[in-house]
């Protein structure tokens, strides 16, 4: 293990594998772990931001609606009363849109402005379309990018506009790719586990002890996890 690497340890949705994910519940009980960052599934409805993970596999937009307008309490998982609740903890925040409609981009980077308004916290914004990488380009002063290529096959064009971070899946890393991102000077964060399809659970951000210390061993930058308490036990803060 290189001592001098520091991996940080990303609160995916919160203490997600003992609360609801993208919950106050779930962001306030991932705190007393010292989560490096804390990653928030953002969504838009009805005029507001919220953090939410449709259930659909390969949703659209549409679906996101639906469930959105069946859910009883949209105040446990609305954005703005959420972050205010995270001031001053982790280091980052890691906002990954949801939506693929280019036309809500500036709702969220007017709620990051009022976020950071109050904080010095970092933002990390994924963008999981390349008309995403080029709009937030516009704003590389507030914002670090970090590009969400649906796999490793479409690395490439997001590759074009410089991106600060890569999201690749567990059984895409490798100590070659590592390297050819980090001489980039690219970040490489992780998820474990999978996206749900029509035949599978979603498995994001499920690791074990052995496979996390796999991955930091190997260099990452920064792991997805759902059992934070887990993950700190395994990788004490570093000072």
């Amino acid at each position: 293990m290189n001592l001098e690497h520091k991996t940080s340890l990303v609160a995916h949705g919160g203490f997600s594998s003992e609360y609801p994910e993208n919950t106050l519940e779930s962001y306030v009980a991932s705190l007393p772990f010292e989560p490096d960052g804390i990653e928030m599934d953002i969504v838009f409805f009805e005029g507001e931001l919220y953090c939410f993970h449709p259930e659909t596999p390969n949703y659209s937009d549409e679906d996101i609606w639906l469930e959105l307008s069946q859910k009883n309490n949209l105040n446990e998982v609305n954005f703005t009363l959420i972050s205010k609740q995270l001031l001053g903890f982790a280091g980052f925040l890691l906002l990954d849109l949801k939506q693929k409609d280019t036309n809500l981009l500036p709702v969220l980077l007017a709620a990051i402005e009022d976020f950071q308004n109050m904080s010095n916290q970092a933002i990390w914004v994924g963008a999981r379309t390349r008309t995403h990488m080029e709009i937030f380009e516009e704003y590389r002063e507030t914002i670090k990018i970090l590009a969400m290529p649906k796999n490793i096959r479409n690395v490439s064009e997001f590759l074009e506009n410089s991106p600060d971070g890569i999201r690749l899946w567990s059984d895409e890393v490798s100590n070659t790719n590592i390297l050819d991102f980090h001489n980039q000077g690219i970040k490489v964060f992780v998820t474990p586990g999978k996206p749900a399809t029509l035949t599978s659970a979603r498995t994001s951000g499920n690791i074990d002890q052995v496979m996390l210390l796999d991955l930091i061993a190997s260099g990452v930058d920064a792991v997805l996890v759902n059992d934070i308490e887990m993950a700190r036990n395994v990788y004490p803060v570093k000072s």
